[in-house]
Parts: structure tokens; C-alpha cells; sequence
């Protein structure tokens, strides 16, 4: 599929797409969104921040996670408007491919738990 394809798609065709998607396939939409703003926010500095956002715990309990990474992302891109649902989608292509690429360390840490003798 291509990225203008998984931007003009119906909310749940969108989160049907996004799921099937590989990490690398995640990044290289969210790189063309990215480019397609014309932002002056690089793919390595939001990834930055949505890292920040997802370790800070300074954050109350009552806010819901997404919308966290949400804020962060209308943050970085003030010029789209809060209309325009492409900054959502931007934000769940990131997620994605930050969940896929964790995948393999997750099951690598609970080797390391199995091995631990304590």
C-alpha cells in the first residue's frame, strides 16, 4: 500500500493496514508523512520525542498514553491543522514500528529472566 493510500483510507481500513505492516515498512510511510509536511521536525528527532514521552513518568496517571504521543506530535507540528487526522496517523505508524522493533528484545529478556538463577 502506499502512503497516500494508508492517508486517504477510512479510519479502520487505516488500523487494518498499519497492523499487517513491518517495522521497516511503519518507517518508510511515516518518513514520506514526515516529507510530505515539510516540517522542519527530522524522522530521528520525533522519534526522539515520542522516546522521551514513552520513559517520562513525571506525566499524571490519569492521562491516557496516546494521548501523550499525540500532544507531542501536534507539538512538533504546529502548522497541521487539529482537523486534519494526518498527525494521528503519523503517530500510530510510529508506535507500530516502535512496538515491532521491540518485539525481539522482549522475547530476548525473558530468556535472560529464565537463565537468571536468583
Amino acid at each position: 500500500m502506499k502512503t497516500e493510500d494508508l492517508v486517504a483510507a477510512e479510519l479502520e481500513q487505516f488500523i487494518d493496514a498499519v497492523a499487517t505492516l513491518d517495522a521497516d515498512t511503519c518507517e518508510r510511510h511515516a518518513r514520506a508523512i514526515i516529507r510530505r509536511l515539510g516540517a522542519p521536525v527530522t524522522f530521528e528527532a520525533y522519534l526522539y520525542e515520542l522516546t522521551r514521552v514513552a520513559l517520562d513518568s513525571q506525566v499524571g496517571k490519569s492521562e491516557h498514553q496516546i494521548d501523550r504521543y499525540y500532544r507531542a506530535t501536534k507539538e512538533l507540528f504546529p502548522g497541521v491543522l487539529r482537523e486534519d487526522d494526518i498527525l494521528g496517523r503519523l503517530a500510530g505508524l510510529m508506535l507500530k514500528m516502535m512496538a515491532e522493533r521491540l518485539k525481539p528484545r522482549k522475547n530476548l529478556y525473558r530468556q535472560e529472566d529464565a537463565c537468571d538463577p536468583d
